[in-house]
């Protein structure tokens, strides 16, 4: 691999880790407006934050060694979770519309 390609895929990870960062925010402010309170909204983040991470290791760790394109396999892993965040805040809306809005 060489110098440029290398510097790209450092790139696209760094570009990764930044929308991790972004949706996590976003899903803090979102749990902030449900609970009302932004230590419980933290920790019910934080704690499906690290499930994911934690369940996304234990099925893709021993998968990942067998996989032909690991870069390939990684990056429409990539692609299905921005689908799967596209539509994800959808539910949370429409269930729990105006729950944070204090009656007038």
């Amino acid at each position: 691999m060489g110098g440029l390609q290398l510097a790209m895929l450092l790139g696209l990870f760094f570009l990764s880790g930044a929308a991790a960062l972004i949706y996590e925010v976003l899903w803090l402010k979102e749990l902030g407006r449900l609970f009302g309170v932004t230590a419980h909204a933290a920790a019910m983040t934080l704690a499906v934050f690290f499930l994911g991470l934690a369940a996304g290791g234990w099925v893709w760790g021993t998968r990942s060694a067998r996989a032909r394109n690991p870069l390939r396999t990684y990056g429409l892993l990539e692609l299905a979770n921005r689908i799967g965040n596209r539509f994800s805040k959808f539910p949370l809306r429409t269930t729990f519309s105006g729950a944070w809005r204090r009656p007038s």
